[in-house]
């Protein structure tokens, strides 16, 4: 039988799946995805031989990518997987490109680089949040494993946190009495963090039906057949899917809501109500006013207001 695109595409996801971190291989099977998507288009699909792949379809995937809506740090990241796919196939010795094949790629490639963006944040409408939050304290599923839904969503929307801040989160960085934790963020950089009292409650009720708080253990465990008696920390993955699960039940459109989605929510509604840009810089954890600043822009009909305090 010959090898089909689908067959390559897959070996090449075993292999990163065993080598790479889980992020790096998650990231790079989604931009497997997306190529395959692209080659569907152009009317080349996945069952079909692998010697129907060639390099122009590597050199235009690129272009087809920055035309997908996804953010500029997103496309670079699918491009990298299906740029990493190449040189698989190439080691391989299933694919052989010219050196002006090679070349063009690399343009390709650095013209997506270059490609400039202005694109806001997508915040999710005013009420997303609050379907959410209304739809996990709703749904039916077996304890500690509601308990535990029902806190990690109230912890999303209460702090601002990225899941991966909320998979490292262990009990000893949370202070219930101060409604206060202590996250991990990016470049190992540790910053406070503020929880609602209904997040509060609801991770002091999950700790106690799960039955087991050392401080040592995560704040959000598993709770599957596979943890067995130990307390293993939940995986971004479980995240996501969690919140997929909510999002279904919300009734919120498949894709328009993600657990970014909150952080997202989290900045723009502290942005609106304090009007201080250094204060949700600090909660946020950006490195660069930069990045908070953009969730100014998702709202102009606060700063409408502002002006016409200044300038009545």
């Amino acid at each position: 039988m010959d090898m089909t695109i689908a067959n390559a595409t897959n070996q090449f996801r075993d292999e990163i799946s065993a080598t790479r971190a889980k992020p790096t291989a998650r990231a790079y099977s989604m931009g497997i995805k997306h190529f395959l998507s692209f080659l569907k288009e152009r009317e080349t699909n996945s069952a079909d031989p692998l010697s129907n792949l060639c390099m122009d379809h590597f050199i235009l995937f690129p272009a087809w990518l920055a035309k997908q809506g996804y953010s500029k740090q997103t496309t670079l990241v699918y491009n990298v997987g299906a740029s990493s796919f190449l040189d698989w196939l190439v080691i391989k010795g299933w694919l052989t490109p010219t050196h002006g094949e090679t070349l063009r790629h690399k343009k390709a490639t650095k013209n997506l680089s270059r490609r400039r963006e202005s694109k806001l944040p997508r915040t999710p409408a005013r009420d997303a949040v609050d379907k959410m939050l209304q739809s996990v304290h709703a749904m039916k599923l077996p304890s500690p494993i509601k308990e535990r839904d029902i806190a990690l969503i109230e912890f999303l929307a209460s702090t601002g946190c990225r899941v991966n801040e909320a998979c490292l989160l262990k009990i000893r960085d949370v202070d219930l009495q101060e409604h206060s934790a202590k996250v991990m963020g990016k470049g190992s950089k540790e910053r406070m963090v503020f929880l609602s009292s209904t997040a509060c409650d609801a991770l002091n009720d999950y700790w106690n039906i799960r039955g087991f708080r050392d401080k040592s253990q995560p704040a959000f465990a598993r709770h599957d057949d596979g943890a067995s008696d130990r307390a293993l920390p939940l995986s971004t993955t479980t995240m996501r899917n969690v919140v997929d699960e909510v999002v279904a039940i919300a009734g919120l459109e498949s894709g328009q809501f993600t657990p970014h989605s909150f952080r997202h929510a989290f900045a723009t509604r502290m942005l609106s109500e304090t009007g201080n840009l250094a204060l949700v810089q600090d909660l946020m954890g950006h490195a660069s006013p930069a990045a908070t600043r953009v969730y100014a822009k998702v709202a102009p009909e606060e700063l409408r207001e502002a002006h016409k305090r200044v300038y009545k």
